[in-house]
């Protein structure tokens, strides 16, 4: 008999131990999920740039709730094999924030794989302060804010900043981000690009244009005005040849842009964090050195350059190379 009391506590106690071992209530907030996606949906661009999120997985696992959304680009131009068309978004909602993670950097999202794109509370206003994880793993300080919210029209747009880089998004309960646009940087040069929900029957693409450029000039003349500063051949090479495969990088088309820089320099760790961007039309044309200095062993060059932004229009840009020996041949050490 005392043996058989003795199971029973026993076996009472592991019943007890096995129910606080339980979770009672979600880790998640209710609110968040409500902006997140829950079905397949399309988004266009600029230009021919389209994408669509084919596919929704949903499960909670730790209390958290998790969103697997997968899809594939559109835009022929994006990439070669399949692997760069698939890509899939990850979306982890806790107590207090939804964090993103992109898995393809050729989608036409953010510059950064990981980021934080909301946080409780939904006020305007909020800001809220995390480390946005690029995609080669590094990471960099990022300030998120609302600045725009209709309860009427149940949306939320949330606005984010780094060093050098602003990002947008829209959030509308049941359809997730409905609007996205980011600052690119061709160089120094600012445009504007993003994707924006298909709705239904919707075909007119016109209220997003091609890419909005911010410049420094926007005539033709202003480039033949220039008085150019003489420069050696090999240094005239040098620059030509980085734009030249500077724009075939970035526009995923092949090419030697490392072969003009100088490897572990400032402009090695600025091209490898170098995404594939839609410029439209946006095409070097010719530079002209305005000035030369040399300060030891380095050569200190600021060009001015041309582009041609398509419709008989053009732009300069202004970009000073630090060239550098390396072995027996010149490199770009740095550009800024």
């Amino acid at each position: 008999m005392k043996k058989k009391i003795v199971f029973v506590i026993l076996l009472n106690l592991l019943f007890l131990t096995a129910c606080n071992g339980l979770k009672t209530q979600a880790d998640y907030s209710s609110e968040l999920v409500s902006y997140m996606i829950s079905e397949p949906a399309n988004y266009y661009g600029e230009g021919q740039y389209y994408h669509e999120i084919q596919k929704i997985e949903h499960a909670i696992f730790e209390g958290q709730y998790q969103i697997d959304a997968s899809g594939e680009i559109k835009d022929n131009s994006i990439g070669n094999t399949s692997a760069d068309y698939t890509f899939n978004y990850e979306f982890l909602v806790t107590d207090q924030s939804v964090i993103q993670k992109l898995n393809n950097n050729r989608l036409n999202d953010s510059d950064f794989q990981v980021v934080e794109i909301l946080s409780l509370p939904l006020e305007m206003g909020h800001t809220w302060y995390f480390d946005a994880v690029m995609f080669n793993n590094k990471t960099t300080k990022m300030t998120a804010e609302i600045v725009y919210i209709s309860e009427a029209l149940d949306e939320i747009k949330v606005k984010y900043t780094a060093k050098d880089y602003t990002e947008f998004r829209v959030f509308k309960k049941g359809l997730g981000v409905t609007d996205f646009t980011k600052e690119i940087a061709y160089k120094n040069v600012k445009a504007i690009s993003g994707f924006h929900l298909q709705k239904d029957g919707e075909l007119d693409r016109a209220d997003f244009s091609e890419a909005e450029v911010t410049v420094i000039q926007n005539e033709a003349d202003a480039f033949t005005d220039i008085a150019e500063q003489e420069t050696t051949l090999a240094e005239h090479d040098l620059i030509l040849g980085f734009n030249q495969n500077y724009e075939k990088k970035i526009k995923l088309e092949e090419h030697q842009l490392s072969d003009y820089v100088m490897p572990e320099s400032p402009a090695r760790e600025k091209i490898d964090q170098l995404k594939a961007v839609d410029v439209g039309t946006f095409h070097f044309i010719q530079f002209k050195a305005k000035t030369r200095k040399t300060i030891g062993e380095a050569v200190i060059i600021e060009v001015v350059e041309q582009y041609d932004i398509g419709e008989g229009q053009s732009i300069v840009n202004t970009i000073t190379y630090t060239l550098k020996p390396y072995g027996d041949r010149l490199m770009i050490y740095n550009f800024e």
